[in-house]
Formats: C-alpha cells, sequence, structure tokens
C-alpha cells in the first residue's frame, strides 16, 4: 500500500489467522505491530522480495512472526472480554482506541473462519 489509514484488513485477518506478513509501513500504520516481532516491514520492492524470502527461509524468524502475531489478537480479546472500556485496552496494547474498535469488529466477524494456525513449513 502506498496510502491508506486505519486497519488493513489483509494484515488484520493474516495476524488473527497467525500467518506471518510481510507489510510496508504504511500498510502496519497505527496497529502498533512490531518489525521482526508482529510483521516483517519492508519499503522498496527489493526489500519486500528479500523479507518474503527471508521469513520462508529462516524457521525462527517464522516461528517467532506466527507466536507472536496472534498474541497481540488474543491481548484484546481477553481485556474487552474482562469488559474493559476501548480506552483501557487502548492504553494497555498501544493501539489508538478507533484502531482497537476496528480490530474488535475484524476478529469478531473472523472468528467463524478462525482455525489452528499451521507451524512453518
Amino acid at each position: 500500500l502506498r496510502f491508506g489509514a486505519g486497519l488493513k484488513g489483509k494484515i488484520v485477518s493474516s495476524l488473527a489467522a497467525g500467518v506471518p506478513c510481510v507489510a510496508t509501513p504504511m500498510a502496519a500504520e497505527g496497529m502498533a505491530l512490531i518489525d521482526g516481532e508482529h510483521v516483517c516491514l519492508a519499503t522498496t520492492p527489493s526489500e519486500f522480495a528479500a523479507a518474503v524470502v527471508d521469513v520462508h527461509e529462516d524457521t525462527e524468524l517464522w516461528e517467532r512472526l506466527w507466536r507472536t502475531c496472534p498474541e497481540r489478537h488474543r491481548a484484546v480479546l481477553v481485556l474487552k472480554r474482562q469488559g474493559r472500556s476501548l480506552d483501557e485496552i487502548a492504553a494497555h496494547t498501544g493501539l489508538h482506541k478507533s484502531s482497537v474498535r476496528r480490530l474488535l469488529y475484524a476478529l469478531f466477524s473472523g472468528l467463524e473462519n478462525a482455525r489452528e494456525p499451521e507451524g512453518p513449513k
């Protein structure tokens, strides 16, 4: 993505499914994702291609991304199920309140399609 705002559906879907994600900084903007922990960020086409190869070839990186992606989503869901307000969830996760709202919507609307993520190939 070269421009946009808010949560990007494909990244949310990837994170919710536990599939490692390579994205541009613009695509990941507003989600408090950490490069190398939740996603791999790349700016240029060559960086993007290299990051895809790295995620595919580096088992340790794949596993880290695979494990940490769903953790962020679980944290948001657990806080919501505890009755926490959007403000409290935003403060705890570092996400903007509107991002928390959209993330909760995306997570709850996609739960019926959720399955256990597969480990590294």
